[in-house]
């Protein structure tokens, strides 16, 4: 692997976002999550892009692969019974936040992602 290639997997950290729902769950991009969301969009670019958007299914798959780290029986549709109109803000929030805490290098996929839309 290259030096850079390298560093960019040394900048994947598993912290956790905890939010409190019908349990307290943890949200975590990990590589397991990364490549989930790969493998989803084509690229993790492209995730980004879709959930920037705002796109509602962008959202529940964002939310849905978060989760599935401590929940492996979970169902994309089971995560998306869990948000409400109430609380999508404060789970968009714990979302981009565990994405901070995924890619804290400047240069990860969201910030590229933000500065290609721009």
């Amino acid at each position: 692997m290259s030096e850079s290639v390298n560093k960019y997997l040394e900048d994947i950290r598993e912290k956790a976002v905890t939010v409190i729902l019908d349990k307290e769950r943890h949200i975590i991009f990990d590589l397991n999550a990364l490549a989930d969301l790969e493998e989803e969009y084509g690229d993790i670019t492209e995730a980004f892009k879709k959930l920037q958007s705002g796109s509602i299914k962008a959202i529940k798959k964002f939310i849905f692969i978060g989760f599935k780290h401590e929940d492996e029986e979970l169902t994309e549709r089971e995560a998306g019974k869990m948000v409400t109109l109430e609380n999508m803000g404060s789970l968009g929030t714990a979302v981009n936040e565990a994405m901070g805490r995924g890619f804290p290098n400047e240069e990860g996929p969201a910030k590229q992602a933000t500065s290609k839309k721009k």
